[in-house]
């Protein structure tokens, strides 16, 4: 690796890190004797950042919308609450949907002049009207139309989770095999894990991390036959060994 994108501004990646990876990175390029360009010169760090999260939420959709293969789907999930992005992270990562986040007011104007702008012709809503609110959703219909507007969402956190991984093997070619099993109360593990499992074409499916939550019990049962065998996204400090044992035991 030559070059980095740093996700969000000062406050959130400091420059201190910024400056250690551009060092990192230039190291790399010259064992690597890597190429520079205008563009992208090797051991470049470039940083998106923006008012808050959504306005860089909106500027990372838009460079996801410019790439040649964006089919005009997109994200939209809650800006207040990690669970429902981080289930919707592998279909974002398997098929380069960009996500917007909705706040309780639903998007903001720099995000629905994003949405505009990318020219979207389908908008996936993730999560039920608790975490994005009837406003983003008729923002949504201005835009594409009501027709080509999904709510993929369930009861609580793990089933919306569930549902979630079902439209991504139904509709966008994700497998059960290898699912993510990851922590639904802490996020540091499941953001990452979520992006390497879609990069791997497989789903993530969060629980309660000290005691397999119903839901996703249910979830694994019903796709035994397909789902082999799972990943355990973080250590026994987030996915307990009961948890562990739980999997296991529908899993063989």
């Amino acid at each position: 690796m030559t070059s980095a994108d740093i996700l969000g501004g000062s406050g959130s990646v400091s420059s201190g890190v910024q400056s250690a990876i551009k060092a990192i990175l230039a190291e790399n390029a010259s064992v690597l004797g890597a190429r520079t360009s205008a563009s992208t010169p090797a051991g470049a760090v470039n940083r998106i950042q923006g008012r808050d999260r959504y306005a860089v939420a909106a500027l990372i959709a838009r460079r996801v919308a410019a790439r040649p293969d964006f089919g005009g789907t997109v994200l939209i999930a809650s800006g207040t609450g990690f669970t429902d992005a981080v289930s919707a992270s592998p279909l974002a990562s398997h098929a380069g949907l960009p996500v917007l986040l909705a706040g309780p007011r639903g998007l903001t104007a720099g995000e629905l002049s994003a949405l505009r702008a990318m020219k979207a012709k389908k908008v996936v809503i993730v999560g039920g009207p608790a975490s994005v609110p009837a406003a983003a959703v008729a923002q949504a219909n201005s835009v594409v139309g009501k027709q080509n507007v999904t709510r993929v969402w369930g009861a609580n956190r793990y089933s919306t989770s569930s549902a979630v991984a079902k439209y991504g093997v139904d509709k966008l070619g994700l497998k059960w095999q290898g699912a993510g099993i990851a922590s639904g109360s802490v996020f540091s593990d499941s953001i990452v894990g979520g992006v390497l499992k879609g990069k791997k074409g497989s789903v993530l499916l969060l629980t309660d991390g000290r005691s397999l939550s119903p839901d996703t019990a249910y979830a694994l049962r019903k796709r035994r036959v397909s789902l082999r065998s799972a990943d355990y996204i973080g250590g026994t400090g987030t996915i307990s060994r009961n948890v562990r044992s739980q999997v296991r035991a529908i899993l063989r």
